[in-house]
Formats: C-alpha cells, sequence, structure tokens
C-alpha cells in the first residue's frame, strides 16, 4: 500500500510552543529536528485527518508530537499521542505510526516519491565503465556528470550514472553513483560520487539546514 500524498506547512510557532509547553525547553538547535514541511504518513485514502510526526519526546519517549490537518483547509492541530505497539512480524521493526493509527503499520507502507525515484533509476541507461579515481577535480560539475542525481547539461535522464562506490552514507560498491562534487584533502582533489539513496539524505539534511535558518529568523523577530 502507498503512503498518503496529502501534504501542509508547518505551524512552525505553534509547533515551536507545544514542545516547550510539554517538555519545559527547547533551544536554537533543536529546531533543526522540526520538518520543513508537513507530509501525511498514513495510508493511502485513509479515514479521517491526515498526520504526521513532527517531534520525540525527551521527557515522555512513549508518547510523540504529531500535527493533524484535515483535507478541507479548515487547519492544523497539535496533539501528543502514544506509539504503535505493533512490531512486523519475524523481524525487529516497530511501527512508526501512533497507537489507534488507521489502516496499514509503517513498514506496509510504500513512499511513491521512493518508488518514483526506484522507476527513474530503472531507466537509466548506465555507463560500461566506473568512475575513475584519478578523474580530475573541479570546482564545477564535469558536463557529463550531474550534481545530486539531477539531470545532465542537456536534460537527459539517466547520464552520468555508472557502477561504482558510493563515498557517503552507506558506503556500498557497485551501486549506480553520480558526481557530486570535488573533495579537498592537504595532498590534492578529487572527485566524489554517491548513490540515488545517499544524494537523497543528502539533499533531505540541505532542506532542514534551510529550514533551520528560516526558523531562526522567525524566532528572533
Amino acid at each position: 500500500m502507498r503512503k498518503c500524498t496529502a501534504a501542509a506547512e508547518v505551524p512552525h510557532r505553534d509547533v515551536f510552543l507545544a514542545i516547550l509547553a510539554g517538555q519545559g525547553r527547547v533551544s536554537t538547535s533543536d529546531l533543526a529536528r522540526i520538518p520543513r514541511r508537513l507530509r501525511c504518513e498514513l495510508s493511502l485514502w485513509h479515514e479521517g485527518e491526515h498526520a504526521d510526526h513532527v517531534w520525540d519526546w525527551d521527557h515522555r519517549p512513549s508518547h510523540a508530537l504529531w500535527v493533524r490537518w484535515s483535507s478541507d483547509g479548515a487547519g492544523t492541530r497539535l496533539e501528543s499521542l502514544p506509539w504503535c505497539e505493533a512490531a512486523r512480524p519475524g523481524r525487529d521493526e516497530a511501527c512508526t505510526l501512533y497507537g489507534d493509527h488507521a489502516r496499514h503499520h509503517s513498514w506496509e507502507l510504500r513512499d511513491p516519491e521512493y518508488e518514483s525515484l526506484a522507476r527513474w533509476l530503472s531507466t537509466t541507461r548506465l555507463r560500461t565503465a566506473r568512475p575513475a579515481s584519478d578523474a580530475p577535480a573541479s570546482d564545477t560539475p564535469p558536463p557529463d556528470r550531474p550534481a545530486l542525481g539531477g539531470p545532465s547539461a542537456d536534460g537527459a535522464p539517466g547520464e552520468g550514472w555508472a557502477p561504482g562506490r558510493c563515498w557517503l552514507y552507506c558506503g556500498g560498491v557497485d551501486l549506480p553513483v553520480t558526481w557530486i562534487g570535488p573533495v579537498r584533502i592537504p595532498r590534492g582533489d578529487t572527485p566524489m560520487y554517491a548513490c540515488a539513496a545517499c544524494t537523497r539524505r543528502l539533499a533531505t539534511l540541505a532542506e532542514e539546514e534551510i529550514g533551520r535558518a528560516d526558523r531562526e529568523a522567525l524566532v528572533g523577530r
């Protein structure tokens, strides 16, 4: 079953005040943990309100703060809810939704964004050669290698991907990787490559950092 695709703006001020009221303190660095945009975590065609998890309580780990909103755009509301206690049969994996959630557990849900990325990768024309480890580094992407898995200079999908080793979080080998920029160390520069999943995570971290800066600006007003 696919995840719901409903999205909404995060009520940053309400979330900030709810966290402050709930655990009595919140630091500027904590604000970076708040998502930049709400995205429903329930299954597609679920009943009732949409819901997205926005905060893990420091003082009450059995509960978390969720934002609920309706499809009619009537606004958002915040609610502290207990975690679902269901565990995936045969695996050490707990449901990441709240108790009494609608329909399917989290492990039964497929993310449509990841599905779209997987479909795009499945049509990618992989190059037969590995990325050359001694390729010259540059401050700008080479013309045939996109940054962060985006399209090539001519907009064609699949350009710039080749089997190789991911230099980022997973450390995987023989994966479709793309050039993401040079790495500069005392001995010199070298090109850096990453797989689709890790470039997606890197982009998410960048979005969170931008969101943190936006929230700091909001709080400082």
